[in-house]
């Protein structure tokens, strides 16, 4: 299925994120098949993301965090008013 994009696509393009704490930071997905994040269905987990800045394993995991909410915001959901 990679062939398909080989030559057309890269499946790993780096990105960069602009981080509240720490910066301009470097990144990108790596995901199961690579060619998913040009899918209309992928959808991106917490371990797709890639950190290829040099930074601390706890910055990372801040990062990753960090980068995973600014990509998928949490849904409000109004609570539900019962009609009597």
């Amino acid at each position: 299925m990679t062939e398909l994009y080989k030559g057309r696509f890269d499946c790993h393009p780096t990105f960069q994120f602009d981080s509240d704490n720490h910066g301009t930071i470097d990144w990108t997905l790596k995901m199961d098949p690579p060619e998913s994040i040009y899918w209309k269905t992928g959808s991106i987990k917490k371990r797709d993301i890639r950190i290829t800045s040099q930074v601390t394993p706890e910055q990372r995991k801040e990062l990753t965090s960090e980068l995973y909410l600014d990509l998928n915001p949490p849904k409000e959901n109004p609570k539900r008013i019962k009609q009597l």
